[in-house]
């Protein structure tokens, strides 16, 4: 079903990002940030995330095109990102050439581009329960789904889930992490999957807050993360 539901994605991403509208308005991420009391801004490596206080988690993904604007929202205490490298020049160009229309993802005024960043905060009763991020390009989408469905769905604590074994689907052939299980592959070739092995895939940093104690999980994929108490 995890499967089913990732291969969707690419469809729904090309078709309704990138739109006039934008899937979210710098209004609303600013009025969020306001209502954080004790908001704080860092310029992380990579990707991290904090939590200062239950009303402040904020996972933090760095944009490793290194394209940052230089403005500051002001109140809302993060810089404006310049993503141009995102929107797709090269469709944009193919689609003048040949006259067509131009592709939902052109850069355009007032447009907003495709983008795989997803810094994300899950609540339970009101209340920050997970604060999660990945680098990984296309696989960030997946990674960060499969991190949360062993939480939610298979009650694995945090680090137990950045552990397990990961796969990304695309508009490809379904990809798995070297160390999957091979049995499960077998199956997975039986139903008609096309495989193919991948390197390790993001690098999940995350807190979760459990009974007034804060868990961090720092993923073992890539080098130099860690895990430490404020």
């Amino acid at each position: 079903m995890v499967i089913r539901a990732k291969s969707f994605v690419p469809f729904f991403r090309w078709h309704d990002s990138g739109d006039l509208q934008g899937i979210f308005h710098l209004e609303k991420i600013v009025a969020i940030a306001k209502l954080m009391p004790d908001f704080e801004f860092w310029l992380p490596t990579r990707e991290i995330g904090w939590v200062k206080s239950y009303f402040s988690a904020n996972p933090c993904p760095k944009n490793l095109a290194v394209r940052v604007s230089g403005a500051m929202i002001d109140g809302g205490g993060f810089l404006l990102n310049n993503q141009m490298n995102n929107f797709s020049h090269e469709r944009m160009w193919r689609a003048e050439k040949a006259g067509e229309a131009a592709p939902p993802n052109a850069m355009q005024a007032g447009k907003r581009m495709m983008s795989t960043m997803m810094p994300t905060l899950i609540f339970k009763d009101d209340k920050p329960w997970l604060v999660i991020g990945t680098p990984g390009g296309g696989r960030i989408i997946n990674t960060i789904l499969q991190l949360v469905v062993n939480v939610v769905d298979f009650k694995l604590n945090i680090d137990e889930a950045t552990h397990q074994p990961r796969i990304s689907q695309n508009d490809g052939p379904l990809e798995v992490e070297p160390n999957f299980n091979p049995d499960t592959v077998a199956l997975l070739r039986k139903k008609g999957h096309r495989i193919r092995q991948s390197e390790t895939m993001g690098s999940t940093q995350s807190i979760a807050i459990e009974k007034g104690y804060f868990f961090g999980s720092a993923d073992p994929r890539r080098p130099g993360a860690a895990a430490v108490s404020p």
